[in-house]
């Protein structure tokens, strides 16, 4: 470059004046150039990157970059040139925009050009003990451009230095900016660890926190939290339950054909992942809790999402009518003192079985306690599942183990058939032996109103009433259990799960 100017000056000289005073200013432009190459870093391909020892201000220019992948190669040459260091650990968590504290599309896509590139020349530690050097990137929009602020340091932090480039925002990805679900969830994730622990979570379903079940919304944006916790960290181990597919089903008993086997999906988990939304006028809200398994809130992550950006139904309707029916939003309220659970083989968590399949249940107590387990379908039809029926010895379960519903010594297995659907199956579980209702659906229904629950005073009036009944509508169900209770003066525990069952 200095030579160019040389020889452009030197065809214009005339005169002996005319040659000092370019002499000189050659002179002053070699200095100029020479304090920049020892004070900065000039990159290929017009890149620049300035090296900051902690105690001037950064500064950078416009790069030239033609794309965001350069623009990480030329760093990563740059961090090579300036430290010995092989292993090195990325914080993923922290690439966020400077500006807002929110990480972002762009987030991601500088993520993966970092690991692509870094990986060319560097050891990448999944967590930082080990790591001779610990890297940070944020960023920042400047006018058409974006500024990335690259910081290093050693663990003793006897190098602690910082790099930053320019790029126009026209040579990066378009939707680096904008927010849509994928940047929500990449927010939530970077969010809800707040440490570099090495957890295996188990990942809830996430539920609509009005009717406590899921809607495709709900299973789509779990799906992509999921998969940003893997991405951004990578300590953390998800424990996957069974998949769920198709639709639920409607169940039946019959002879004695075999028996199923548990698959706890909380065995290889240290912590589970609960998230729930509510929609607040064009806003939906998500809460996420991470908890330890006794139940201990870990850190917690919230977000708004516009309604806009939302392309898939935010309800079920066959899924709210099932939770409301199960009364589920009132089950999940007394989690604190919950003495039963209920869970299949494929989990407990909006399980899929197919025709023919059998399936077992899993109950769980904390003292000893009579089940009482019903089906519940769509369309409203309820029917007992256990004890088998009328006239059949009832006998409690005892805590301490975990027990099949049907088991062995009963003579009786459950399987699927049609008519295919969403089902709920809810247990009731009480201190003491309770009475059996006959289900009608001749009779009138006493819990609802023209398809609205009663609610209040109103709803206790009606259970008291349900209580001294023998023959009930099926939609009453859980209020007769509730009146039961109020009328023997014990306390009924609850749980139930969501099913879906298809053709095969």
């Amino acid at each position: 470059m200095m030579y160019r100017v040389v020889r452009m000056v030197s065809g214009i000289i005339s005169t002996e004046r005319d040659m000092g005073i370019v002499a000189n200013r050659v002179v002053l432009f070699v200095l100029l150039s020479v304090g920049l190459c020892l004070s900065g870093c000039v990159t290929e391909k017009g890149g620049f990157g300035r090296i900051n020892d902690g105690h001037r201000p950064d500064t950078s220019r416009e790069s030239g970059f033609s794309t965001l992948s350069e623009l990480t190669d030329i760093f990563s040459r740059d961090l090579a040139s300036q430290v010995q260091s092989k292993k090195i650990y990325l914080d993923r968590a922290k690439i966020r925009d400077v500006s807002t504290g929110d990480v972002a599309n762009f987030s991601s896509y500088l993520q993966n050009e970092l690991e692509a590139s870094l990986s060319r020349t560097f050891d990448l530690q999944v967590v930082p003990d080990g790591a001779d050097l610990l890297l940070g990137a944020t960023f920042q929009r400047y006018g058409d451009h974006i500024k990335i602020f690259f910081k290093y340091h050693s663990p003793d932090f006897s190098v602690n230095k910082s790099i930053d480039y320019h790029i126009e925002q026209s040579r990066i990805p378009r939707d680096s900016l904008k927010e849509n679900l994928h940047s929500k969830a990449k927010q939530l994730a970077a969010n809800i660890i707040a440490d570099d622990l090495e957890y295996k979570i188990y990942v809830k379903p996430f539920e609509s926190s009005r009717y406590a079940c899921v809607s495709p919304f709900s299973r789509m944006f779990s799906t992509l939290v999921k998969s940003q916790i893997v991405q951004i960290h990578r300590q953390v181990e998800i424990i996957d339950d069974c998949p769920v597919k198709g639709k639920l089903s409607h169940l039946n008993s019959a002879g004695k054909r075999g028996r199923g086997g548990a698959d706890d999906h909380f065995a290889d988990a240290d912590s589970v992942l609960e998230g729930e939304y509510v929609i607040n006028g064009d806003q939906v809200m998500v809460t996420l809790l991470l908890k330890s398994l006794d139940g201990h809130v870990i850190n917690s992550a919230q977000i708004d999402i516009a309604s806009s950006i939302i392309k898939i139904p935010l309800g079920d309707p066959a899924s709210e009518k099932l939770a409301d029916l199960a009364d589920r939003k009132s089950e999940r309220q007394e989690r604190t003192v919950k003495r039963v659970k209920l869970s299949t083989g494929k989990g407990g968590d909006y399980p899929v079985y197919f025709e023919g399949e059998k399936i077992v249940f899993y109950g769980q107590v904390k003292e000893p306690l009579f089940l009482y387990i019903y089906d519940i379908t769509s369309r409203g039809d309820v029917a007992l599942l256990y004890p088998y029926g009328f006239g059949i010895g009832q006998k409690k379960v005892n805590p301490g183990r975990l027990v099949s519903i049907p088991d062995e010594e009963d003579g009786v297995d459950l399987y699927v058939e049609a008519p295919f659907g969403k089902d709920a199956v809810k247990v009731f579980a009480s201190s003491i032996e309770l009475p059996l209702p006959t289900l009608s659906a001749a009779v009138e229904s006493k819990s609802y109103a023209r398809g609205v629950r009663a609610i209040g005073k109103k709803r206790k009036r009606v259970q008291g009433r349900l209580a001294s009944r023998t023959e009930i509508n099926p939609s009453d169900l859980v209020d007769y259990y509730r009146g039961l209770a109020e009328r023997f003066d014990i306390k009924i525990y609850e749980d139930s799960i969501l099913l879906e069952t298809r053709s095969r």
